[in-house]
């Protein structure tokens, strides 16, 4: 059985790929669609990182702190970048820079991936069995 984190990361690896499609869309960037799924994702995104707190905060009881700190620390830098992203490409940049928009979008997208990986790699709290 998949643990309820694994399937958050599933459906924000979802969301990602339903963004990059609309970008990819041969009928133009539609901005009201972006920015639903943006806030989609924003909110997947925000309620993982709670859920994924919390039960990270049992293994920080359980000996795991340093392991924890390093997440933390790449997690807080990844938000940082993210809202800069979003202050910084705004719509009509989006409209007159579409490759260096996706380009941005892939190289957060990329970031998060390579963490979600890791996290699912290293962290206990993705194994079978583990009670969240």
């Amino acid at each position: 059985m998949q643990s309820q984190r694994k399937r958050e990361h599933d459906a924000l690896r979802a969301s990602m790929a339903r963004f990059l499609a609309m970008l990819d869309a041969s009928t133009g960037v539609d901005h009201i669609s972006l920015l639903r799924e943006r806030m989609l994702f924003s909110q997947t995104f925000s309620t993982h990182l709670l859920n994924e707190h919390n039960d990270l905060h049992k293994l920080a009881n359980a000996g795991q702190s340093a392991l924890l700190r390093e997440r933390d620390t790449i997690i807080l830098k990844l938000r940082e970048d993210y809202s800069t992203h979003i202050r910084q490409w705004t719509p009509p940049l989006i409209t007159s820079d579409p490759s260096g928009y996706r380009s941005a979008v892939l190289a957060l997208q990329r970031r998060l991936l390579d963490i979600m990986e890791w996290e699912e790699r290293i962290l206990p709290i993705f194994a079978i069995g583990f009670v969240n």
